[in-house]
């Protein structure tokens, strides 16, 4: 785990330029001079559709997981309770709020989390990354600029990562698995309003600026 600023620096001087982060977000690492920080936030119940397919992981599993102890093992971290309650949040706090049991993540940590996020470079949703948004995402991040059948190229990775596990699929989840469904809801309502913030905060950021693009900016 990078746990300090120190452990960023000595990845980057090994050669590495661009680092990602998939467990926690510890405390040692939030203010890293230098350092640009930028995250993209998928919509919390596709998040875990994706996640409880990718893993395996049988519904009912999943439903006994809510009731357990979050877990330190990272031995067993496809199959964290925190994967499914409020994930994001306990992300974002890292050792602060990630092993609490579930249901004990509040509207403090949330406001916590909002903080956080605020002293991100660029909070993407992942729906907004798109044509228009990706020459956003290389100014901030520096990147050389992508064109033509290369940019078409990320963005068909891109959507092949988010695959099927769409606004739809959490329709009709929602509809064939209903009782489960709003168990996750109550279990995630929280990163709901993450999420929601996230987005809102990208559209007052940069939907002006994004509207304003045209195919010709990109070539």
């Amino acid at each position: 785990l990078i746990s300090s600023c120190d452990k960023l620096y000595n990845f980057h001087n090994s050669g590495s330029d661009y680092i990602s982060i998939e467990t926690m977000f510890h405390k040692g690492v939030h203010n890293c001079s230098g350092v640009k920080y930028v995250t993209s936030v998928r919509e919390p119940l596709q998040r875990i559709l994706s996640h409880l397919d990718f893993e395996n992981i049988e519904l009912e599993t999943a439903r006994q997981l809510l009731k357990k102890e979050i877990q330190s093992d990272e031995h067993v971290w496809g199959t964290q309770p925190a994967l499914f309650n409020n994930f994001y949040i306990r992300f974002l706090l890292g050792e602060d709020a990630f092993f609490l049991p579930p249901g004990e993540i509040t509207e403090s940590h949330l406001e916590s989390a909002i903080q956080i996020l605020q002293g991100f470079d660029l909070v993407l949703p992942l729906e907004e990354l798109n044509r228009n948004s990706w020459p956003l995402l290389e100014e901030v991040m520096g990147w050389e600029t992508h064109k033509g059948s290369l940019l078409e190229r990320h963005l068909h990775d891109n959507a092949s990562v988010k695959g099927k596990h769409d606004a739809q699929a959490v329709k009709i989840f929602s509809a064939e698995h209903h009782d489960f469904y709003k168990l996750l809801l109550v279990h995630n309502m929280l990163d709901m309003k993450l999420f929601a913030w996230v987005q809102k905060r990208f559209q007052d950021k940069h939907g002006n600026m994004l509207k304003s693009k045209t195919s010709s900016f990109l070539g």
